[in-house]
């Protein structure tokens, strides 16, 4: 088996474009990528090379036949998850705000995971909705070294717009911006009590296992910590009926941490309505049971980035969902 290098995987590291390409084989492991590197089961042009070496255009990848068999006995496998993962092409256009051939935007829903993993490896994530998309509408995947890929997250609960590169140059320009800083992302959020018409928390944030639930959280942290500053604004208030006073807040991120918006409201004692992680309270109960919410109540509203193809800057906007406003419906 072989591999000619193109514009799409040029200038990466040998190592990392051995795991992205067996990214879909979940059973091997980076160990196991090392030891074929280290053992010439896997050679660029015919030599062995580094893990760090940086592949050049037209340098050609192969591998031996050991490799070749075990790969084609893990295809025929999930040749059968794809059957089943076979997702109704008019359910995954409700879901696309925008697509170009670079771009594929989505609205992602609620209770739904961005990618198979762990705990969710035989759920259906808003990448196996996106892989039978393309497929159903016999879209190429780019390449043999490059597959359309999500540029950033969101949490499994959290709805909004989650932008997808079809094109590895799209990928770079996109994760370039982002480390950068210089994308913009609006969330809107309902939260416990009437919040400040305004403010901004600067509460630096700390990842931890928490060995207990089995996943990960953040902590305010000011020994172990990274810089996380977060503002919002209060659009509307309410005292419910059912629940205590409620606020409606829109959200702007100066920092992309993970949960961060959440534990900072959390910090502030305004948690977000039925945030199960960072808020164990009765307003959660009350949440479920009487109002037969089961989602916490964040959403990426808006996202700004520069889009390269059309030299323009691009904004992207959903609707706030119904199951937001009507809290402040009387």
């Amino acid at each position: 088996m072989h591999i000619k290098i193109d514009d799409t995987a040029k200038d990466q590291r040998f190592d990392r474009f051995l795991r992205k390409y067996f990214k879909p084989y979940g059973e091997i492991r980076l160990s196991d990528i090392f030891s074929w590197i280290r053992k010439w089961a896997i050679k660029v042009n015919m030599r062995k090379q580094k893990e760090n070496y940086r592949l050049q255009r037209w340098d050609v990848v192969a591998w031996d036949d050991s490799i070749v068999t075990d790969l084609n006995a893990k295809d025929a496998k999930r040749s059968k998850k794809e059957k089943i993962l076979h997702y109704p092409l008019e359910d995954a256009k409700q879901i696309i705000l925008q697509e170009n051939t670079n771009w594929l935007i989505f609205n992602k829903p609620p209770r739904l995971v961005m990618h198979p993993g762990t705990k969710h490896g035989h759920d259906l994530s808003l990448h196996d909705i996106m892989k039978s998309y393309l497929l159903q509408t016999e879209q190429q995947l780019a390449s043999e070294t490059f597959h359309p890929s999500f540029c950033f997250r969101l949490d499994k609960d959290t709805s909004g717009v989650v932008i997808a590169a079809k094109t590895y140059e799209a990928l770079q320009s996109l994760n370039e911006q982002i480390r950068e800083r210089k994308t913009n992302k609006t969330y809107v959020a309902v939260v416990l009590w009437t919040a400040p018409d305004q403010w901004t928390i600067e509460a630096p944030l700390f990842k931890w296992f928490d060995r207990a639930s089995w996943k990960a959280k953040m902590f305010i942290n000011k020994q172990k910590w990274v810089e996380a500053k977060t503002s919002f604004t209060t659009k509307k208030y309410r005292d419910h009926p059912v629940l205590w006073p409620i606020s409606l807040i829109e959200v702007e991120l100066y920092t992309w941490r993970m949960h961060q918006i959440r534990i900072h409201m959390a910090s502030l004692w305004h948690p977000i309505l039925w945030d199960i992680t960072y808020w164990d309270a009765p307003s959660n109960r009350i949440t479920n049971k009487e109002l037969q919410i089961h989602r916490q109540l964040l959403h990426s509203r808006k996202y700004w980035f520069f889009d390269i193809f059309k030299d323009t800057r691009t904004s992207i906007t959903t609707d706030i969902p119904e199951q937001f406003t009507a809290l402040f419906t009387p």
